[in-house]
């Protein structure tokens, strides 16, 4: 597979790619997808231009920019930092 590339990694736990386009095609999905496939447990997102949320067959979530930035200032991007697995990051907060 050719190379992947999304905008934003966060934690390890979610991927989120920002396209400006007020319809996301199935050929603009190939980065998530593939690192779906690497990276099975990750949270796929893609925040665009479209009026409605809506997942893919495979999960990946197509988010409007508004309810991506609700997502955010809820706090509701990520899980729980004991989820991680790992000592919280002092770097992240």
């Amino acid at each position: 597979m050719g190379a992947m590339e999304v905008d934003l990694v966060v934690c390890a736990s979610l991927t989120i790619d920002v396209k400006s386009k007020e319809r996301i095609a199935e050929s603009e999905l190939r980065s998530p997808r593939g690192l779906a496939e690497e990276l099975p447990q990750m949270r796929k997102m893609v925040v665009a231009g479209e009026k409605f949320c809506r997942t893919t067959h495979d999960g990946i979530e197509i988010i409007p920019v508004k309810e991506s930035l609700q997502e955010v200032w809820q706090n509701n991007l990520l899980p729980p930092v004991a989820s991680y697995g790992a000592e919280p990051n002092p770097y992240l907060y």
